[in-house]
């Protein structure tokens, strides 16, 4: 996905904050780097956080890489969640004002942590919904 593609699917939302919830907010492509990314969004009204809490830590995406066990993956994922209360207590109070999205590099939603993350506000809010911006 190109950074024009994504930044017009957010202009499209109306997402207002987007939460990046990668480990290390650095990526070969251009234009999803950090400080590129919070300039570029910046420049469009869009707030950039990064939660590194939330990230989904080198070694589990490093063994799942090697045993593509995806159930096991997302147990240890929730179970490091546990331990993340506060950063996801930051993104379930921003929900209540202001429309958001988790960004993550990972483009498979089922393959990806934020699907833990999305489904962990949930359980903490019921009342919130998940729209996929694709």
């Amino acid at each position: 996905m190109t950074p024009e593609r994504f930044d017009d699917m957010l202009r499209r939302h109306g997402i207002e904050l987007l939460f990046d919830i990668r480990d290390n907010p650095y990526s070969k492509k251009a234009g999803f780097t950090k400080g590129e990314l919070e300039r570029r969004l910046a420049g469009l009204g869009i707030k950039y956080a990064h939660l590194k809490e939330l990230g989904c830590p080198r070694w589990l995406r490093e063994e799942t890489h090697s045993t593509k066990d995806y159930r096991a993956y997302f147990t240890r994922y929730r179970e490091i969640l546990e331990s993340r209360t506060d950063a996801l207590m930051i993104v379930a109070n921003e929900i209540k004002s202001r429309k958001i999205c988790l960004m993550c590099m990972e483009k498979r939603y089922k393959r990806c942590h934020r699907k833990a993350v999305a489904e962990k506000l949930i359980e903490i809010d019921p009342e919130l919904s998940h729209i996929d911006l694709r």
